[in-house]
């Protein structure tokens, strides 16, 4: 018997979920790291230690932009990569329409 897919929305600033309602993510894609998201926006680091320091700077509320949006697992952030296109595109836009 095949598996019914249940629609799941995941929201960008929180684990929980709500379901029947379309997804804001890709569900099979794969959570990144923040070392992984610093390797695809080519900001350097030194180590893992580095990485999560400068990532986690960028999720915390700051005036004058948008936090990154991350999901808590446990004790650690990941990122989806599509959020994060998103979240780049918003601050752009916030960007040129303040100018």
């Amino acid at each position: 018997m095949a598996r019914k897919r249940t629609a799941v929305e995941v929201s960008p600033t929180t684990t929980t979920a709500k379901i029947g309602t379309p997804p804001t993510i890709d569900l099979m894609e794969e959570p990144l790291t923040p070392a992984e998201v610093l390797t695809r926006f080519k900001i350097p680091f030194k180590g893992e230690k580095d990485a999560a320091r400068k990532i986690y700077g960028l999720t915390r509320k700051r005036a004058g932009r948008p936090p990154l949006p991350s999901h808590r697992i446990g004790k650690v952030l990941r990122f989806y990569w599509s959020e994060i296109r998103r979240w780049q595109q918003q601050v752009q836009n916030e960007k040129a329409a303040s100018k």
